[in-house]
């Protein structure tokens, strides 16, 4: 008789299993939610076997499962479903295992020609038993290993991946051991005391030129490290300053071309922002450039100091001062009475 088979599929969970009793597949019905979609991988091949829906919610199935398979079940969606089916009768299958049958009477038959018919009557008895024993310990596994079919597939993988990252932090693990042991061999063997006092004059020798030998080692790694103040001093000198009128700069970065000076024309990129808000009132930063002659009263006073010793392909940032800008009375609409301003100025040019 084919015996009851069935699993309940939560949403979104894969149930992985190699079959040890064949069985058949008759539906798929919905359980909780509203949809959800089957899929069945087998052969390394994913499948879409059903999609349930509350309006059709059972589907008629005739899936056939061997002994040996390895398969796995997914679903996704929202719902829960349950696979229902069968286990193939015992008799299909001893059919279906021709070769180990005739193995089995072969080695009947061998023993009936070296025992008596006395013996034989006691074997086949014996033999008997023990095959309904057999029977009976093989369906009760059977039916408690379909009872858990393909749940524990989570629990494996799950466990599989906690043994590979248990691997993984073991392996962490032996390589930080690794080199906690390789570090005590640089070590620098110094003679201690006792020994100084037994090996007398040679040793302490010895030791003096292996201190010389060290000291000659770590003087080349400080000279390597002294260039690093070079650097530092190739960088912009200081920070903002102060210069005549209360005007402020600040070399953004430095320029290597020929300095601005008073009574030179110098022609500059810039833009002009309030520094009460930062907002933008003007600005010039393509085409040809703004020119004007330092010191000639052609700009803001602010512009006339701070541009003073730029040089080409510099850039600065210039703080005016109202009174070095444009005073009480501002420069209506852009700039407000009594407005402090910030220019960012790039020196293109002077001749």
């Amino acid at each position: 008789m084919s015996m009851f088979w069935g699993l309940v599929m939560k949403p979104n969970r894969k149930y992985t299993q190699t079959i040890v009793k064949s069985f058949h597949i008759s539906s798929v019905a919905l359980d909780k939610g509203e949809e959800a979609k089957l899929y069945l991988t087998a052969d390394k091949q994913k499948y879409v076997v059903a999609t349930i829906r509350k309006d059709n919610p059972q589907v008629t199935l005739d899936l056939n499962f061997s002994k040996g398979d390895q398969i796995m079940f997914q679903t996704t969606g929202d719902a829960t479903v349950s696979l229902l089916g069968y286990l193939h009768d015992a008799e299909s299958e001893d059919e279906d295992d021709e070769e180990f049958d005739l193995k089995t009477l072969l080695q009947g038959k061998q023993g009936k020609g070296k025992a008596g018919k006395n013996g034989q009557e006691e074997e086949d008895e014996e033999e008997d038993d023990e095959e309904d024993d057999d029977e009976d310990v093989d369906d009760s596994q059977i039916i408690d290993e379909y009872e858990s079919l393909l749940e524990n597939g989570d629990e494996e993988e799950d466990d599989e991946e906690e043994d590979e990252d248990d691997e993984s932090e073991g392996e962490e693990d032996s390589d930080d051991s690794i080199e906690e042991d390789e570090q005590p061999k640089p070590k620098v063997a110094k003679l201690s005391p006792k020994a100084n006092e037994k090996a007398g004059k040679d040793q302490n020798g010895v030791a003096k030129k292996q201190q010389e030998k060290q000291a000659k080692k770590e003087k080349p790694e400080s000279k390597k490290e002294q260039p690093k103040p070079k650097e530092q001093d190739k960088k912009p000198a200081g920070g903002e300053r102060s210069i005549a009128g209360g005007v402020k700069i600040l070399d953004l970065s430095a320029g290597k071309g020929p300095e601005a000076q008073k009574g030179k024309r110098a022609t500059v990129y810039y833009i002009g922002r309030l520094q009460s808000n930062n907002k933008t009132f003007d600005s010039m930063l393509q085409g040809k450039g703004f020119r004007f002659r330092l010191g000639g009263g052609e700009v803001i006073k602010g512009w006339d100091t701070g541009v003073i010793g730029m040089k080409v392909g510099g850039k600065r940032r210039i703080t005016c001062p109202p009174h070095m800008a444009y005073g009480a009375r501002g420069a209506p609409p852009n700039i407000p009475p009594n407005s402090t301003l910030v220019f960012e100025v790039e020196l293109k040019g002077v001749n």
